[in-house]
């Protein structure tokens, strides 16, 4: 509170005097003011006070957001990719799209199961292809740059061939980077199939997701194995790695759609770049065939 004590000698009259004395001989006592301390504060030390200081836990939390990057936003997390299995995939879309926490449907579902489809015709054409070779047992033939000069680019002696055999170092080689790259792909399925146990339609989609792992392993095995047969290692390691970006698919897909930041999907602009690029691909084929060999389909 503030409080105050004024007095005075003598009262002054309108015209400003005293009524028994002179204005000079007057005396007047100052007031007197009684001003209300204001309450200390506290001062914190950022740098001392336990408050402000993070505990060895919390550091190591926070390490390990800024270490995982992009796979958690700390300003919105994207709910559906917060998948158990099949992270940043459409695998996660076919297997995950009854949960009712997600943001996926029907429409994400049907994208899951098509990509899948189209991985499994694909590794087949590997496949079948790397059986044939092996049947027909046959080897490259080649002819050195002098002779076929030479000949008119028409040589016909000179030929040589290549019938070696690998070892087992060069198959290991081959198989581990195979291995690397489907290690984590068949633990998920497993994990999955595991999870979906007695859940009617999600145990299915969770079976199928499963059979695509087992598919690029068997495909790109029987690949990378007539190659060895051949004798060609780096042929072998590169089948295998070619075969692995088939796998890729259904995470370029979900990159594709997700390219925004909202919670729909962009089908629209995927779709209509999608075509175009297929659509001048098919063009390519019968064009440069008919630019470079002179050839008419």
């Amino acid at each position: 509170m503030e409080g105050s004590q004024d007095a005075s000698y003598a009262k002054f009259d309108s015209e400003g005097q005293s009524n028994n004395q002179n204005p000079a001989e007057l005396s007047v006592k100052p007031s007197v003011s009684f001003q209300e301390r204001p309450m200390a504060q506290r001062e914190y030390n950022s740098d001392t006070d336990p408050r402000f200081q993070l505990t060895a836990s919390e550091i190591g939390q926070l390490k390990l957001i800024l270490g995982r990057g992009d796979a958690i936003s700390l300003a919105a997390t994207s709910l559906d990719s917060d998948y158990p299995q099949y992270e940043e995939s459409t695998h996660a879309w076919a297997v995950f799209a009854d949960n009712p926490k997600k943001r996926a449907g029907k429409w994400e579902r049907a994208v899951g199961i098509v990509i899948i489809i189209f991985q499994l015709f694909a590794y087949r054409l590997f496949a079948l292809e790397a059986i044939e070779d092996f049947q027909r047992g046959s080897v490259p033939v080649m002819v050195s740059h002098a002779d076929c000069a030479a000949a008119y680019e028409q040589p016909n002696q000179n030929f040589t061939c290549e019938a070696q055999y690998t070892n087992t170092i060069d198959a290991f080689v081959a198989f581990f980077m195979l291995a690397i790259f489907l290690t984590k792909d068949f633990i998920q399925a497993g994990k999955s199939i595991r999870d979906s146990v007695g859940k009617g339609w999600v145990f299915g989609f969770a079976l199928l997701a499963a059979v695509e792992v087992t598919s690029a392993f068997v495909a790109a095995g029987i690949a990378v194995s007539y190659h060895l047969f051949i004798g060609e290692v780096t042929d072998a390691v590169e089948v295998g790695v070619g075969l692995l970006f088939i796998r890729e698919l259904s995470r370029q897909t979900y990159a594709g759609l997700k390219e925004g930041r909202g919670k729909n999907k962009q089908y629209k602009h995927f779709l209509a770049v999608l075509s175009i690029l297929i659509v001048l691909g098919m063009c390519m084929d019968p064009l440069t065939a008919k630019i470079f060999a002179g050839y008419i389909q």
